[in-house]
């Protein structure tokens, strides 16, 4: 018997794949905007604006300073875009 020659027709995609000899490629990995040197921050969510402000309204309580449900918000989402 004669051996096929591999030059006279070319091994497709779908034969690499079938046969399993196809390589992946290796996974780029994704560093976080801290280790890029990059500040790109997080837009606080309304969960996380509302536990602040709820935070500096029992610490603006228990002081006794005088201030509001608006101002509490305010500070909290100051705090967090910081």
């Amino acid at each position: 018997m004669a051996k096929k020659s591999s030059a006279t027709k070319p091994i497709t995609t779908s034969q690499k794949k079938a046969s399993g000899t196809v390589a992946k490629k290796p996974v780029a990995s994704k560093k976080s905007a801290a280790s890029r040197g990059t500040s790109r921050k997080r837009t606080p969510t309304f969960e996380d604006i509302s536990q602040k402000a709820h935070e500096i309204y029992l610490e603006r309580i228990a002081k006794g300073e005088p201030g509001n449900p608006d101002s509490d918000w305010q500070k909290a989402l100051d705090i967090l875009q910081s």
